[in-house]
């Protein structure tokens, strides 16, 4: 299983912004039938999990876009709206994404440690609302 998922993460790597996922789920409609339906269980679990991760580590900048990404790409194989989304919000978000990766380099480390203090703080009020107060 490790091997196949390997396999379509290179796919996508190599794959062109704002067609990779819709070309990924096409690959995977075409060797359905091949693939136990274990399998497709397993990888939507996985995909679950990573984005359970990836909600956590929000508050960090890196590698939360890691784990939605591999949630991305794992049900991007089983949808076709979500492979379109994502296709759409990919075109969308790499103009931000580097410029954010710009800006981040320039930032001395205090500067740094103080955002990511900031955002672990907002994310921890978000978080005791919804869970506490929000009742």
């Amino acid at each position: 299983m490790l091997t196949s998922l390997k396999r379509k993460f290179l796919a996508l790597k190599r794959g062109h912004p704002g067609q990779r996922f819709q070309q990924s789920y096409a690959n995977a409609r075409r060797h359905r039938k091949d693939t136990p339906a274990w399998h497709r269980v397993v990888q939507f679990g996985v995909a679950i999990i990573a984005l359970i991760i990836g909600a956590i580590l929000v508050v960090l900048p890196g590698p939360a876009f890691v784990f939605f990404g591999i949630a991305g790409a794992l049900l991007a194989t089983e949808s076709r709206h979500v492979a379109i989304v994502l296709d759409w919000l990919e075109l969308r978000l790499r103009p931000i994404a580097a410029w954010v990766q710009r800006h981040w380099k320039r930032l001395r480390p205090a500067t740094r440690i103080g955002v990511l203090a900031a955002g672990a703080s907002g994310f921890a009020a978000v978080a005791c609302w919804f869970l506490f107060l929000r009742s």
